[in-house]
């Protein structure tokens, strides 16, 4: 009889499992994909939402079918703020989906990736010194240390330093 009961509490609990997962779809579907909207309406937390997400790939699914049907209908409004003709719209459109045809504010240059089978190269130190040129002073220093994790050598960067400051683009700090 003790058996029949457990079987019976796990068979309660999945099925309100079941609709907890259905309510939170239909929330999401409402709220356009707003997780902590719909976790309010369903009566949950995030933690019990990410649970179900990350542990059930058709609720994930259907999870992220909710947010592609959201970023459609954001892309829909921004063309027809475009077709209405709101220049921030257009702007915005030509810098995120127009990059190619060079619709951008600034150059940029890739840096991402591990440099240490090239460290200490003339190479190396020949594409360190581009990357801190075109990076300005502020993210300079962040590519710095985050060429240091990816197994680039002290002597490296310094000379890739040394050769930007010769250039004349950045002045030495005393």
């Amino acid at each position: 009889m003790a058996g029949s009961r457990t079987t019976q509490s796990h068979t309660q609990r999945d099925n309100k499992i079941k609709q907890t997962k259905k309510a939170l779809i239909r929330a999401l579907e409402s709220s356009l994909g707003v997780v902590t909207t719909a976790c309010n309406a369903v009566g949950v937390n995030r933690g019990t939402f990410y649970g179900y997400y990350n542990n059930d790939p058709e609720f994930r699914e259907a999870v992220d079918e909710i947010e592609n049907a959201a970023l459609d209908f954001a892309e829909s409004s921004l063309h027809q703020q475009i077709a209405d003709k709101i220049p921030a719209s257009t702007i915005f459109y030509l810098k995120t989906k127009g990059r190619k045809r060079g619709y951008i504010e600034r150059n940029e240059l890739d840096v991402s990736g591990t440099f240490a089978p090239i460290a200490g190269t003339d190479a190396a130190i020949m594409f360190l010194s581009e990357a801190v040129k075109q990076a300005g002073p502020e993210q300079a220093v962040k590519l710095l240390g985050e060429w240091k994790r990816e197994g680039v050598t002290d002597a490296a960067k310094k000379v890739a330093i040394e050769m930007v400051l010769q250039d004349g683009v950045y002045e030495a700090k005393e």
